[in-house]
């Protein structure tokens, strides 16, 4: 599952998450004028505290399911609240994401709106192969 690719503006709420983030080279690459930047910049700075305790919390519970996963001597009732415990938590981190991005839309056009589909296609690519490359025999 992969709750932060959740739509073609998930990429500019991804930059929000991550410390030093070339949130200038999405801007470019939208072709985002001075007060589109600005707007965006304070929608995501908005967000940001929300977006990275939500992804910190997805990632920990998505690790201790992992983590029971591979310990045999764990129930499977508690696998089981550890699958909806991560559950909770993919799903909160998809709501805020999806905060971001409505707060978002209203700024970009239609043809930046396109064009942040292509980039989050091609981001799926990318990982997609970087998966394939880990899965490799």
């Amino acid at each position: 599952m992969q709750p932060l690719i959740l739509t073609a503006f998930a990429l500019p709420a991804l930059v929000a998450t991550v410390p030093g983030a070339p949130a200038g080279i999405l801007a470019q690459r939208l072709g985002l004028d001075a007060t589109q930047r600005a707007a965006v910049k304070q929608v995501l700075e908005a967000h940001r505290p929300a977006l990275a305790a939500r992804h910190d919390a997805f990632r920990e519970a998505r690790r201790a399911l992992v983590d029971g996963c591979l310990d045999p001597q764990l129930p499977e009732p508690q696998l089981a609240q550890l699958q909806s415990r991560s559950s909770a938590a993919a799903l909160e981190l998809a709501q805020e994401v999806h905060r971001t991005v409505r707060e978002l839309d209203p700024v970009l056009t239609a043809a930046q709106r396109a064009q942040a589909r292509a980039l989050l296609a091609q981001a799926r690519l990318h990982l997609d192969g970087l998966r394939a490359l880990a899965l490799a025999p």
